[in-house]
């Protein structure tokens, strides 16, 4: 399956923006395993 993940998506996983850090990580380490 291919998904499109849009950049701001990993920035705030990355960086750890709120409010979008908690469900921005969830999303990156579901996709990263």
């Amino acid at each position: 399956m291919t998904a499109v993940i849009d950049t701001c998506v990993i920035i705030d996983a990355l960086q750890s923006r709120e409010p979008f850090s908690a469900d921005a990580q969830k999303l990156f380490l579901a996709v990263h395993n």
